[in-house]
């Protein structure tokens, strides 16, 4: 049997579907699709259930990887579930006939060689589960143990071993900071920032050689510093773009209409004209937010490690600063990390109060990442307004990830 080095989070053989028990099934919530070959199979077994619950993609999106999808209802989702939350597909052929999507949810990895790394998506309740559950920093093991059993599509692709080398240099790189646990998450998340800029120079100057020895003297660096928040940016604090980014780019979909609507409620937001046209200003009560945010404090004294793990996890599953895409260079990805962070803790903050447990606010968790992570939209209206109003530097991305909160935020307008 053919073995391979496998890089992987230590809870990863811990996942296990939960099935029926979840409360929000990878059934809801985006779309799921299918390639050619797999809509042909899965149309002669649907003619015995309901051949109306798949169909083609319009001609304009489908290629052979991404041919048909299930068709989704506006509450329970794909429509092959059933009431009990059950796969009626598999209940009557098996686990064998189910799509690749289906069957490998949440599991995803990147080969390079005689070497793949495995990672799980936090957009899945039992993974966001697994990461609060865990008490300590998340690790990674390697082991050399036979090829797990993931399709293509649930590979991000072949590379290059240098360029291999280099993505795993740089992923140990950003775990490294993010773990550091003697300094607060905001900041850790605020020093990676000045890292990343620097190496993301070095990738557009073709000087790739010279990032190892620059990762070694910027680590020693923050060694020798006594109070590290000397190194970040003391620009004031006027990000009037967060609140505004929160509503445009989480409201272009139905499908976050549900925390959209407990955030404006849970904060009292009120929404007029701005005074410039084409612009809304917002107001709320501070005292309220303020409150919030001292239960926020709470909930993560008693689960230190949940965004941490959170957080690294997805740098690890999007190659968030470590593998530049065709779209986007690390520094733009990193930019897209602080924006998932700040808004995530927005998000909870806001529905702490009212979230019954800590499973309400992972479900708000799961919602959010499920269209933040897995759509490419998202990071490119995110990306792209950053660049439109100049706040794509290290400065702006400290004061993004370090913000206390709407407490500190004034009149905060968003352009149509």
């Amino acid at each position: 049997m053919k073995t391979i080095d496998l890089i992987k989070p230590d809870i990863y053989d811990a996942f296990q579907c939960k099935g029926a028990a979840c409360r929000r099934t990878c059934c809801t919530g985006w779309r799921i699709t299918v390639s050619k070959s797999e809509y042909q199979d899965l149309k002669a077994k649907l003619k015995h259930i309901d051949a109306r619950s798949l169909q083609r993609l319009p001609e304009t999106e489908r290629t052979s990887k991404m041919y048909g999808e299930f068709v989704l209802e506006d509450e329970t989702g794909c429509s092959l579930q059933s009431k009990e939350g059950l796969c009626q597909l598999q209940l009557s052929y098996g686990a064998e006939a189910l799509p690749d999507v289906c069957a490998f949810f949440p599991r995803k990895g990147l080969r390079a060689g005689d070497e793949m790394e495995l990672s799980l998506t936090p957009a899945c309740e039992r993974v966001l589960e697994l990461l609060m559950e865990k008490e300590g920093s998340l690790e990674f093991v390697r082991q050399n143990e036979p090829l797990p059993p993931l399709p293509a599509a649930q590979i991000s692709g072949r590379t290059a071993k240098a360029d291999w080398k280099r993505h795993i240099q740089l992923e140990e790189f950003c775990i490294l900071l993010l773990q550091a646990e003697d300094i607060s998450l905001d900041q850790r998340m605020a020093l990676l920032g000045l890292g990343i800029h620097e190496i993301d120079a070095y990738y557009k100057n073709g000087e790739g050689h010279k990032i190892s020895s620059y990762i070694d003297q910027y680590l020693a660096a923050l060694s020798e510093t006594e109070d590290v928040s000397t190194l970040l940016p003391l620009k004031a604090f006027h990000p009037s773009f967060l609140l505004g980014n929160f509503f445009s780019f989480t409201a272009f979909s139905s499908r976050f209409a549900e925390v959209l609507d407990k955030v404006n409620k849970e904060l009292q937001i009120t929404v007029r004209a701005g005074s410039e046209p084409g612009t809304l200003a917002f107001s709320y009560p501070t005292e309220e937010y303020v409150r919030r945010r001292k239960q926020f404090d709470e909930f993560e004294t008693r689960h230190p490690f949940f965004l941490e793990n959170t957080m690294v996890m997805l740098f690890v599953l999007e190659h968030w600063a470590s593998r530049p895409s065709d779209l986007h260079s690390i520094w733009e990805q990193y930019m897209y990390a602080c924006w998932v962070y700040s808004n995530l803790k927005l998000a909870l903050t806001a529905c702490i109060e009212t979230a019954a447990s800590d499973e309400d606010l992972l479900d708000i968790c799961v919602i959010l990442l499920r269209g933040w992570i897995h759509s490419a939209e998202p990071k490119k209206q995110a990306i792209k307004h950053f660049h439109d109003t100049g706040c794509d530097t290290p400065a702006h991305m400290a004061m993004l990830v370090q913000a206390g909160g709407l407490h500190r935020w004034k009149n905060h307008l968003k352009k149509r």
